[in-house]
């Protein structure tokens, strides 16, 4: 919080957009969202990602205009899944892969990875959600760097956590601290995973006492999406412990801080929570428009259907035979000697590996292997 706290004061001193002037160095910070770090103003949304592509213009270094290029595409596909524009962020999405694989840029491949995986959970498609889980894990596996590595942590836990899932996240983020020799700047990131954490674990009087200190970090890193994020989690654990009102107005904060930037997928996100409490402010005469387009893209009965396949797509849903053959290719035998050590023949190895890939959802020997290293596997 100390150091938190001393760069909003130095970032106050500096001329607006000066942070922004090393984009390369921004860019390689560990976090799979662009906006959890560059998203500062509410209601200046659009104006910071003009900025941002303006940079990619100027007479910045080669690298650094790579950088600012994918960084400003980027941005903007996270606004538009933001924002419910789901075809149109999808469609981006896959141009920052491209130019991200042209220019071997790796950090946004991350982050465009991560923003597809999260439109898979509105598409209820289980496929789209591990394949870009598992390709994020193949480019951190032949671009072995902390940054990198950070990122992915926080990619797969917050899907688990937007899944309902607190048993996937992974342990360090289920500490309430930023993990050590982590990067400084997803302090916020890192708190928004574990305040959902205590959310799923019902550990309500927890995150409502913790929610002053996580909530000032945000501010102080100037980080209004991460601020929406812990204002909603609060406004919940409130409202589960019956104080409607504190839980109400904590929401409208959040509302406030959103709906400049046409903000609502983080309440559509959480709208098993929110289907009474947005009614009753409806009632109270908040603006209809915008909280009718937050129901309109409830994801409420598409997680609850992903939550269950995903359940299903573990190691318990094989046979004992096939979690035998798993665990031998685990600890890194090929077919034939797995085939040696169970006496079976290697077709019929190779057999039991295709009913394996299928019944988790995935398409070969490598993305099986990294669906069982992530967090909770």
């Amino acid at each position: 919080t100390r150091m938190s706290s001393c760069l909003h004061k130095a970032c106050q001193l500096l001329p607006q957009g000066a942070p922004n002037l090393k984009i390369g160095t921004f860019l390689a910070l560990g976090s799979p969202s662009l906006l959890y770090l560059y998203h500062s103003r509410s209601g200046a949304l659009k104006e910071e990602i003009v900025q941002i592509k303006r940079l990619a213009q100027t007479e910045l270094s080669q690298l650094d205009r790579i950088d600012a290029s994918c960084l400003g595409e980027m941005a903007e596909a996270e606004w538009l899944y933001l924002q419910g524009q789901l075809e149109n962020a999808e469609i981006k999405a896959f141009q920052v892969q491209e130019l991200a694989r042209r220019s071997n840029r790796v950090s946004p491949r991350i982050c465009a990875d991560f923003l597809q995986a999260r439109i898979g959970l509105t598409k209820g498609s289980w496929e789209q959600v591990n394949y870009f889980l598992n390709e994020a894990g193949e480019y951190v596996k032949n671009n072995d760097k902390l940054q990198y590595r950070q990122a992915l942590t926080l990619e797969t836990s917050c899907i688990y956590s937007i899944l309902g899932l607190p048993e996937r996240l992974a342990e360090e983020l289920t500490q309430g601290r930023l993990p050590e020799n982590w990067y400084q700047p997803v302090e916020p990131f890192c708190y928004l995973v574990f305040d959902k954490y205590l959310l799923l674990k019902e550990e309500y009087r927890r995150l409502i006492g913790l929610f002053p200190m996580h909530y000032e970090v945000a501010v102080n890193f100037a980080s209004v999406l991460t601020q929406i994020y812990l204002l909603l989690f609060a406004a919940i654990a409130y409202i589960k412990l019956n104080h409607e009102n504190k839980g109400l107005s904590l929401l409208q904060q959040a509302l406030l801080l959103a709906k400049p930037d046409g903000i609502i997928m983080p309440f559509a996100e959480h709208m098993q929570y929110l289907d009474l409490p947005l009614k009753k402010l409806m009632a109270e005469g908040w603006e209809k428009g915008f909280l009718r387009r937050i129901q309109t893209a409830s994801l409420k009965k598409k997680l609850q259907s992903l939550q269950q396949l995903s359940q299903k797509n573990s190691s318990g849903n094989l046979t004992p035979r096939e979690k035998e053959i798993l665990q031998l290719l685990m600890d890194g035998l090929s077919n034939r000697e797995i085939a040696g050590k169970i006496c079976l023949a290697e077709v019929t190895v190779k057999k039991a590996l295709s009913n394996i890939y299928k019944k988790v959802g995935v398409k070969n020997r490598t993305s099986l292997i990294h669906h069982f290293l992530q967090p909770g596997r």
